[in-house]
């Protein structure tokens, strides 16, 4: 690994499993009945949530394989990315606060019946944990830019990644705390 940290490599092989399986865990033994739950009509259901992560994990792989093809990022461009690892630590899972997510990694509807989007959503981080697993200095030195957070890095990327799975896994437990209510 040219270069690279094991230590951030760990951390980021770690977390996205960490999120992958607690999203695993909360939606396991889930019906077509509660995957269709939601907790108000602006809300999105279960499975509408594990769709979302399916398709933004997929996107997003394609964007960090286009981004390892491409030149070192501008020492500029780099600089930008400082301090949002903290940012996604500490913003990103906490579903405070509603955010709209660009048109092309909404729900649609795309996996027919339930468990669908989660066999996709699983598929997808299983493709991300592996191209997670070849990382070296290049994970530092290209950037993706996100359509909220602007400029990260791949291993920041990554790291957002995880975070979002998490976001979105607390959001599952609200509305499956809901329907016990």
């Amino acid at each position: 690994m040219r270069g690279a940290s094991a230590a951030p490599i760990s951390s980021m092989l770690y977390t996205l499993s960490e999120t992958r399986d607690r999203l695993m865990s909360l939606c396991s033994g889930i019906n077509t009945a509660q995957a269709e739950s939601r907790l108000d009509e602006a809300s999105w259901s279960i499975s509408e949530i594990v769709e979302h992560l399916a398709i933004t994990e997929r996107g997003s792989m394609i964007g960090v394989k286009r981004a390892l093809s491409q030149p070192e990022a501008s020492p500029a461009l780099l600089l930008e990315t400082i301090g949002k690892s903290e940012l996604i630590q500490t913003r990103i899972p906490a579903p405070a606060k509603r955010v709209s997510a660009p048109d092309i990694v909404l729900p649609s509807g795309r996996f027919k019946e339930w468990p669908g989007a989660l066999r996709a959503f699983e598929e997808a981080r299983a493709n991300s944990i592996h191209i997670a697993a070849t990382a070296d200095h290049s994970f530092e030195t290209r950037v993706i830019s996100h359509p909220i957070l602007g400029p990260l890095t791949l291993s920041q990327w990554f790291h957002f990644i995880a975070a979002h799975t998490e976001r979105h896994a607390r959001q599952i437990e609200a509305v499956l705390a809901h329907e016990e209510a």
